[in-house]
């Protein structure tokens, strides 16, 4: 008999230096908070639901890291993020959460 399976999510980790996603415990890709250069909050809809992503533009990357609230990790992720990306309003999850079934991109850190 078969049986639908979820796919497994990326672990995101963060700390006091940078943050690190890991696939079945190998962390996969590992960056420091001085080389996020853009953030970019927004909601995708999914019909029943929405979820919301953070885009991340890193200097050494080529092209966004998008990161969703499915992560295993994300909200320990958030706080961190605002503690160490000075700038972001601590009001920027109500912007782009509601209103409901919107995108919202709201562009919530830029380093100058």
């Amino acid at each position: 008999m078969w049986q639908v399976t979820q796919p497994q999510m990326p672990k995101l980790v963060g700390d006091e230096q940078g943050f690190s996603l890991s696939g079945h415990g190998i962390a996969v890709e590992k960056y420091a908070w001085s080389e996020v250069g853009r953030i970019v909050a927004f909601k995708r809809d999914y019909g029943t639901y929405d979820e919301v992503y953070l885009q991340l533009d890193i200097g050494r990357r080529i092209g966004p890291l998008e990161l969703g609230e499915q992560f295993e990790g994300f909200s320990s992720f958030v706080e961190l993020m605002e503690k160490h990306l000075p700038g972001i309003s601590e009001s920027w999850w109500y912007h782009v959460a509601f209103p409901a079934y919107a995108e919202n991109a709201t562009t919530i850190f830029h380093r100058t």
